[in-house]
């Protein structure tokens, strides 16, 4: 069911994090008793999200909010209405769910003992000899093997920035943000990147880092433009858009949203409000 709400009215609401993949509408689902086409990314989430989050939907009543779903993106003028309003929207939604894709037997079991390597994480004494040794040898599988991109796009890390809460959901399996948070801290002191071989995944790891750092007002906007330059998205203004509600009051008020603007003058307004950050420093 598909429901409008008055932001006045300050509803309590589920926010959707995940990665968009193909922009097709190859997969049907029923919304308000008609057929709505999705992307498979949309359908995958929400058959995911199905086996963790359906109880305390029915219980509560919480709607959940998807921005694939509830901004029509085609037509540029909402989206960019929408846009402006993420800052709203990710910080007030009750939490924030980060769907990090499908699972399977390794991430399974790397998901289903998150909160145990957490504490094993929290309460080591020892180096990475008897770290090495708490840890099975499907850790080392679960990790490789992680479906997890949802590190590389530059949209999640503003979501991710804004949020109140975060839960991690991987296939049927959902984490909080503290045990997820304590392995990545964990993973980065006791120097265990040989957990994910070639894997880019720990370049996801670090990126929390820069996540914290924004949620506490560590990081300026030219930082955070550096320190998401390797996140990827579709649309070239994405590159300005996707960070801007992370971004000071005063860079959302610089730089006008909307989605038919030329590009080049966009960078350039953006550049000039860095230069003036930096000059106020």
């Amino acid at each position: 069911t598909l429901d409008t709400c008055q932001v006045d009215s300050h509803p309590e609401f589920y926010a959707l994090s995940y990665v968009w993949g193909s922009d097709a509408k190859t997969q049907k689902i029923v919304c308000n008793g008609k057929e709505l086409g999705v992307t498979e990314s949309v359908h995958a989430a929400l058959a995911s999200l199905r086996g963790t989050l359906t109880l305390r939907l029915e219980e509560t009543g919480t709607p959940i909010w998807i921005d694939a779903i509830c901004i029509n993106q085609d037509d540029n003028d909402e989206r960019s209405r929408q846009v402006a309003r993420m800052d709203w929207i990710y910080r007030e939604a009750k939490c924030v769910i980060v769907w990090l894709g499908k699972g399977d037997a390794q991430t399974d079991f790397a998901m289903s003992n998150m909160e145990h390597l957490a504490t094993i994480l929290s309460n080591i004494e020892a180096e990475q000899k008897l770290l090495a040794e708490e840890l099975e040898p499907k850790w080392t599988t679960g990790f490789r093997r992680s479906p997890l991109c949802w590190h590389e796009r530059l949209w999640t890390f503003q979501e991710a920035v804004l949020s109140r809460s975060l839960q991690f959901v991987c296939g049927d399996f959902m984490v909080n943000s503290e045990a997820f948070m304590t392995v990545v801290h964990g993973l980065a002191k006791y120097e265990l990147r040989w957990l994910f071989g070639n894997n880019p995944l720990h370049h996801g790891f670090a990126g929390f880092g820069a996540i914290i750092d924004a949620k506490q007002n560590a990081v300026g906007a030219a930082g955070l433009l550096t320190v998401t330059a390797e996140r990827q998205c579709k649309e070239p203004l994405d590159r300005i858009y996707g960070l801007l509600s992370s971004m000071p009051g005063e860079f959302r008020r610089k730089i006008l949203v909307l989605y038919t603007r030329d590009i080049n003058e966009v960078y350039v307004e953006m550049g000039k409000a860095c230069l003036e950050e930096a000059n106020s420093l």
